[in-house]
């Protein structure tokens, strides 16, 4: 089994998150560089800022070690167009949907995108699926992060859903399982990405990584 490790995640840690994706894609620099360079600024400046809340930084490197040592090939690498999934999640979100699968019930008057932006965003979307169908001929699976951090609560979880958009927009069998745990004692979350109709290579893969990390444990009550 072939499988990736992706991450969203030069001056590194200067680069906007398009560059980071282009430059991993064209191994001008390896992911664990990004993570690395990263988690050395945040030690270099959070002592005077305070601004991140539970570093996981041994997350970051240990999600993949349980498939390598199941035998699993692991490599690093980036989906193309990877940095276009938010876009195109926003601009579905701004076009008008039904509540209904049988029958055309709007959930608003009208759309806030011209038909001119509702054709390109379905135009760009087809795009990334395709790129991402390319990109997958090479591997059976896709390892990444579910979010920036242990799970969070109430609104905090929002600022980290955009580690699932760009496989959201696939509709490809994802598992997500527990990979360790906060100095807080919540979970933190890794995501299990396989090819279209491939349910059974995510659930082996997700099965593999949440025998080795421990998986789903009950909350102290």
């Amino acid at each position: 089994m072939n499988v990736t490790k992706a991450t969203d995640s030069p001056d590194l840690t200067a680069a906007s998150a398009a560059r980071l994706a282009r430059l991993i894609r064209e191994k001008q620099v390896s992911a664990v560089e990004v993570v690395e360079a990263h988690l050395a600024r945040i030690s270099e400046v959070d002592g005077r800022l305070n601004a991140v809340a539970q570093l996981t930084a041994d997350s970051a490197f240990e999600e993949a070690r349980p498939l390598a040592q199941a035998r699993a090939e692991v490599q690093e690498a980036a989906p193309p167009l990877i940095e276009e999934a938010f876009d195109i999640t926003r601009a579905y979100w701004r076009r008008v949907e039904s509540y209904s699968w049988n029958d055309w019930r709007p959930d608003r008057v009208e759309h806030s995108l011209s038909a001119e932006e509702i054709e390109r965003s379905i135009f760009e979307w087809d795009r990334l699926r395709r790129a991402f169908l390319g990109f997958t001929r090479r591997y059976h699976a896709i390892l990444c992060p579910v979010a920036g951090g242990p799970a969070g609560y109430g609104a905090a979880v929002d600022e980290n859903f955009i580690f699932t958009l760009p496989f959201s927009l696939t509709g490809w069998p994802v598992v997500v399982v527990r990979a360790g745990t906060s100095a807080e004692g919540l979970p933190i979350g890794v995501q299990v990405i396989a090819q279209p109709w491939r349910d059974d290579v995510a659930l082996a893969a997700a099965m593999v990584i949440e025998k080795a990390l421990g998986g789903w444990q009950p909350p102290p009550l």
